[in-house]
């Protein structure tokens, strides 16, 4: 499955996934192309190291379809199957999400419907909840209210900051997203029928569970160097998690 990115910041999901690629986790998924509005971005820089394509278009608010006309251009020059939108600061028009219906994906650190929009973690936290976490989920038309693929919930200690707060979820997105990749480059899953909005799931319980289990067992992989690299940035995940 050919993916393709949408990101505008510092690129955490995009390197997460790729890491999951490079370690051989992610299987039968080949990353594209990288799009960005923002020419600063960080994730510019990761894609370079990653081997990913990259370009960058200008982002004008008063005509935001000229960007995605570029975008979903390059998209198609790489023949993208999957966008995912990691960390994309922009609200995409229908034109986007229509060509891309059902083949774009987006995550959000909250238990959606719950605190949706900007700064989650930090609405979960000045609300007082005892579990947030993050929902990676099909983009339609509206703010984070697209059909739920997978969701992962994260305690809420007493003694956690908003940021400390924002730490913990990120390490459970880094490790969310790239699993809801595998779970439709696999066709696992499908979207919702017409007039629902549950995702369906293609495989029997049991089938299931061994799927789960295949999953985790690769993903151990991941999780040792992700402990290794939240070390050295001075955040052991011992402590965090």
């Amino acid at each position: 499955m050919n993916v393709g990115f949408l990101a505008s910041g510092r690129g955490s999901n995009f390197k997460a996934i790729a890491d999951h690629v490079r370690l051989k986790v992610l299987k039968d998924v080949d990353l594209r192309i990288v799009v960005s509005n923002n020419e600063k971005a960080k994730v510019l820089e990761l894609a370079k190291d990653y081997g990913v394509d990259s370009v960058v278009f200008p982002y004008d608010k008063a005509n935001r379809e000229d960007f995605e006309r570029k975008a979903i251009d390059e998209m198609e020059k790489y023949g993208v199957e999957l966008v995912v939108l990691a960390g994309f600061d922009r609200i995409l028009t229908p034109l986007f999400i229509r060509h891309y219906k059902w083949r774009s994906i987006n995550i959000h650190p909250s238990i959606l419907p719950a605190f949706p929009g900007l700064n989650a973690q930090e609405q979960a936290w000045k609300y007082g909840v005892r579990f947030s976490g993050c929902t990676i989920h099909y983009v339609t038309e509206g703010v984070d209210v697209g059909p739920i693929i997978v969701q992962e919930v994260v305690g809420v200690k007493w003694a956690d900051t908003a940021e400390t707060l924002a730490d913990r979820i990120l390490v459970y997105e880094h490790r969310m997203f790239p699993r809801a990749v595998q779970m439709i480059a696999d066709k696992i899953v499908e979207p919702p029928e017409p007039g629902d909005r549950k995702v369906k799931m293609v495989l029997t319980g049991e089938e299931w569970v061994e799927w789960e289990k295949e999953w985790d067992k690769r993903q151990e992989k991941y999780v040792v160097f992700q402990e290794e690299e939240w070390e050295k940035a001075g955040k052991p995940l011992k402590s965090l998690l």
